[in-house]
């Protein structure tokens, strides 16, 4: 003969104490239910915050790939259309020079050597720099950047 299972619960003896003893679970119930509700939302919004902290830290982690996808856009859309003296008399190494380009359907001429970097490095990939400049180094822009130091202190290290 098979075995009943016990039912987990006391059953009470008389509708009376079932009675009873139901309106003592309801009010439970009653009592319980916003904290489920408030238990539920809060498993929802962790789910929430773990998700948007995986992306985050997956963007933070490739930041510096990002920035440097978008310098490398930047620079290639410049073109350069020379690197000119400032004044043609100055025949320091250091001497000033001007660049021209053109950047989202616009020309400009500005100061080389204050430039923004974009502009420098698209100046640097061009292979315009003036010869005195590439005459500093061994690379253009080893050159570029010891010219440019030169011209923040006023004099070329030895």
């Amino acid at each position: 003969m098979a075995k009943t299972a016990r039912p987990p619960f006391n059953l009470p003896a008389s509708e009376a104490a079932a009675t009873g003893r139901l309106q003592v679970l309801q009010r439970a119930i009653n009592e319980a239910a916003p904290l489920v509700a408030q238990l539920d939302a809060l498993m929802k919004a962790k789910n929430v915050f773990e998700a948007a902290q995986a992306e985050a830290d997956y963007i933070n982690a490739n930041l510096a790939a990002i920035r440097a996808g978008e310098y490398a856009l930047t620079v290639s859309s410049i073109r350069v259309h020379g690197v000119r003296p400032a004044n043609a008399e100055d025949e320091s190494p250091i001497a000033g020079y001007t660049v021209s380009y053109a950047r989202n359907g616009g020309d400009y001429t500005e100061a080389l050597h204050t430039a923004e970097r974009a502009v420098q490095q698209a100046v640097i990939d061009s292979g315009k720099l003036p010869g005195r400049i590439l005459k500093l180094a061994a690379t253009p822009a080893e050159a570029f950047a010891r010219w440019a130091d030169g011209r923040r202190r006023g004099y070329l290290r030895g």
